[in-house]
């Protein structure tokens, strides 16, 4: 044991002793005993001898044979690359820590799958150059842990093939570098309780490294697992009861991959996932993944969100587990749209062919049903004509803009049709670009900054404002009626938690009515009189017919507007251009205002209906 690491271990101690004496008595006993044997490397996903068996199930399939190949070349191009330098963006070290992953992962897979010597000394290249960096950013735990699961990958994958010395050399960096700062209180707390992505992200990475170097730091490893078994399920609540997870798609795929992860490593290292698995609305959750994504499969991007669809390998591992063939119908429709190519740049590449290499890919389920509604602390629903890809859809975001990574959206929707998204969400910001302005990002409190951001304020989604005031980031919109019928689906929420004494009530309702077209019905009534505005973000053109009416035009496919309310309006068509120069532009977007002039103690009713023309522009 180096002197390094024994000062930091008694640091360490002293400051565990301290923090935990007052909340020893809260803690769960250990599930894990420092005692228990594990299996011989290679233990982590993969075990020992089964990649004959792998290799035969990816022969009987087209797609699974271009993915290996796929990995194949793609380690022949990383063997060409020098390591990284550890360079940080900003405070993070992320993106080397991703791309340190991405490398290695590959690169253990393909020689544990081809056995080629070139690409073991390379890949030993790789692990050794990170194990040399100082730290791996610990002030942002994220890096950490991303870099800590390549890691233990490599050195569990290929245990043998390490010498002695360099055996040493990459269990002392896990340690040092990965599980005990781990434990350090002001890096604990970043992710350890909380509910966000970080604490299976951070748990995942921490336990993979852990059940890597068990037999060398048995307690340690064992109070790393334990950790995460007591505070994981802190996080997996947030898929109660349904399975919407509230901080939406991208940040989904990022906290149930590494979910996932930690459950196939417990399992296969330890025989058991400690009920993790049956956590309430989790095995749902591949639903309300699949029900976000509109007909041309583009995300339902709302609050830090982006439109991007790749295929992901953790939906394969959710058919593995429930046999729900659907929950695959837009990963396999990618598959054969973009080929295997795309997935080189996706760290976790090798785990599709580990979960989903028995599936048929010739087969292309189609789900059934064309509604869905999602609970939870950020409510969701969708409504589509149809699962092809021409089909219209209404996505529908209700929930509070103070839930992680949330925006001033709720109650605001998207439509697409005609691969077109006529009524659109900018999505996520530049978190970089902000944090060198000093804009309070992680502040969700009423008067932060954040909501000064064009994104992230109410003024740039698809909903109502009154005298453009704040949404109150407190406040939670609900549904509060459904229906399900195919010719006339549709949903009606609360807003009037998110508008607070802005107005005396507010409901939204939400349709999609005879498979053709979209109507939105507000029913207001007010306390004071304000100046209602009724806000559309669009990536279509739009041009003003009248006042009440507006016409969107994409190529050769229109879109109408129009507006039934009755009082008078005016509208105004402006580009969706933010007020700093160091926001996305939105290039490419307007923003079609409607507004009007309520009266004190009055009642409305505003109804605006999207539908084709009956001829489409030839």
């Amino acid at each position: 044991m180096t002197m390094k690491r024994v000062f930091l271990t008694a640091t360490i101690a002293i400051l565990m002793m301290v923090a935990g004496a007052a909340t020893a008595a809260a803690q769960a006993p250990d599930r894990v005993s420092a005692n228990v044997k594990l299996p011989s490397h290679p233990r982590l996903l993969l075990l020992k001898g089964e990649e004959q068996a792998l290799l035969n199930n990816i022969k009987a399939d087209r797609y699974w044979r271009q993915m290996q190949s796929m990995l194949e070349r793609e380690a022949d191009a990383i063997i060409e690359l020098e390591p990284q330098a550890r360079e940080l963006t900003g405070r993070r070290l992320l993106t080397v820590s991703r791309e340190y992953l991405r490398r290695i992962f590959i690169l253990s897979y393909v020689y544990r799958t081809t056995g080629k010597e070139e690409v073991l000394r390379h890949l030993k290249k790789e692990v050794l150059a990170a194990c040399r960096f100082s730290d791996w950013n610990p002030a942002h735990y994220l890096d950490v842990a991303e870099m800590t699961l390549g890691v233990a990958i490599a050195y569990d994958w290929v245990y043998d093939k390490w010498s002695n010395r360099e055996r040493k050399t990459i269990r002392n960096a896990i340690i040092e570098k990965g599980l005990e700062p781990s434990f350090v209180p002001q890096n604990e707390k970043t992710f350890n309780k909380v509910s966000n992505n970080w604490n299976p992200v951070c748990h995942a990475g921490l336990v993979f490294g852990a059940l890597a170097v068990w037999e060398n730091d048995r307690n340690e490893a064992a109070q790393v697992v334990n950790r995460a078994l007591q505070n994981v399920p802190i996080a997996m609540k947030e898929y109660a009861p349904d399975g919407v997870y509230p901080e939406g798609t991208m940040y989904w795929e990022y906290a149930t991959d590494f979910t996932v992860l930690l459950i196939e490593a417990l399992q296969r290292a330890l025989g058991t996932d400690y009920g993790l698995i049956q956590s309430p609305g989790f095995m749902k959750s591949g639903d309300y993944h699949l029900n976000m994504f509109t007909p041309s499969i583009k995300a339902f991007n709302y609050s830090d969100n982006d439109q991007n669809a790749s295929v992901l390998p953790v939906k394969f591992w959710f058919f593995k587990q429930t046999g729900d063939s659907t929950l695959l119908y837009n990963e396999i429709k990618l598959l054969k749209r973009k080929g295997v190519t795309h997935l080189k740049s996706n760290r976790l590449a090798p785990t599709i062919l580990l979960w989903g290499s028995t599936v048929a890919t010739a087969k292309t389920p189609v789900p059934e049903k064309l509604m869905y509604v999602g609970g939870g602390s950020n409510p969701v629903a969708a409504m589509r004509s149809a699962w092809a890809d021409n089909a219209m859809y209404l996505g529908v975001k209700l929930g509070r803009p103070s839930i992680s990574h949330g925006h001033m959206d709720a109650g605001s929707f998207i439509i697409e049709s005609q691969g077109v998204t006529w009524a659109a969400d900018l999505g996520i910001e530049n978190y970089y670009n902000l944090e060198k302005r000093k804009v309070g990002v992680w502040d969700f409190s009423q008067k932060s900054t954040r909501w000064d951001v064009y994104r992230y304020n109410p003024n740039s989604h698809n909903l109502v404002t009154f005298d453009q005031a704040r949404q109150v980031t407190n406040g939670t919109a609900t549904f509060i009626d459904t229906a399900d019928d195919p010719m006339d689906m549709r949903v009606t929420a609360n807003l009037k938690p998110v508008y607070g004494m802005q107005i005396h009530s507010y409901t939204r309702t939400y349709a999609l009515k005879n498979k053709s077209e979209v109507v939105i019905t507000d029913n207001i009534t007010t306390d004071d009189a304000t100046t209602m505005t009724w806000n559309l973000m669009t990536s279509a053109v739009a041009t003003k017919v009248s006042d009440k009416e507006v016409l969107l035009e994409k190529g050769k496919k229109t879109m109408r507007i129009k507006m039934d309310f009755n009082a008078p309006v005016t509208c105004e068509i402006a580009d969706a251009t933010p007020p700093t120069d160091y926001e996305h532009k939105n290039k490419g977007y307007q923003v079609v205002r409607f507004s009007s002039k309520l009266k004190a103690n009055a009642s409305y009713t505003i109804t605006v209906t999207f539908a084709h023309d009956p001829v489409t522009k030839q």
